[in-house]
């Protein structure tokens, strides 16, 4: 009888604690799954982070490429625009 009250109050005790673990084992599943899905996404908005940059660079080569031109457009008109006042005045 006594060997049963003690097995009892072991049961009591171990019991929650087995219901507690399990739903802790759960509680992690639940929150590894969450982990790998913010991963992937983590993965994807890099991924096109890093191709949005590399067009940024293109894109910024390419602007500078035009300004450059444009400078250049801009001193031969301007020294064609000297060239014909010189020339209409005389």
């Amino acid at each position: 009888m006594i060997s049963t009250i003690k097995c009892y109050d072991i049961y009591k005790d171990v019991e929650p604690k087995k219901k507690k673990a399990e739903e802790m084992k759960r509680q992690k599943a639940a929150a590894e799954k969450d982990l790998a899905e913010t991963e992937a996404r983590l993965k994807e908005v890099s991924e096109k982070l890093d191709d949005l940059n590399n067009k940024m660079s293109i894109k910024k080569a390419e602007l500078d490429e035009l300004e450059r031109k444009s400078a250049e457009m801009t001193r031969k008109l301007n020294a064609a625009s000297k060239l014909i006042t010189g020339l209409g005045s005389e």
